[in-house]
């Protein structure tokens, strides 16, 4: 990449303990290295949190969100830009399976939807808005 925000995915990352850090070098050769961050990678298996689908995808700002199943627990849905900025936030009630959104005042875009529950992303889901 060569122009900011520079991100890496880190797909399918095992189970454990990582020390990571960013080396940047310029069209010069000069090289500078990010300090280290420590970090974990846990199973975290919570019931009621596993996306099954969203749909329509690609969709025109309104779209429907199942979830596996209900949960006791209330349910954060985030709405991301691809440069990790939160657009949008609602909480649900765990019961319910599916979910309405109405984003159409939103800009066309690739966002990534993230559901959480007390302070902890449980999963993930990228969308096209048109």
């Amino acid at each position: 990449m060569t122009e900011a925000p520079y991100i890496y995915s880190w797909q399918n990352a095992d189970t454990g303990t990582f020390i990571i850090t960013a080396v940047a070098t310029d069209n010069l050769g000069a090289v500078s290295q990010s300090s280290e961050v420590d970090f974990r990678v846990i199973d975290t298996k919570v019931p009621g949190f596993r996306i099954l689908s969203l749909y329509p995808n690609p969709n025109d700002g309104q779209f429907t969100v199942e979830m596996a199943e209900a949960t006791d627990l209330e349910r954060c849905y985030t709405i991301y830009s691809l440069s990790g900025q939160a657009l949008h936030k609602e909480m649900r009630g765990g019961q319910e399976i599916l979910t309405e959104f109405n984003i159409t005042k939103m800009p066309a875009g690739t966002y990534v939807l993230a559901v959480s529950s007390e302070n902890r992303i449980i999963d993930t889901r990228k969308f096209i808005k048109r």
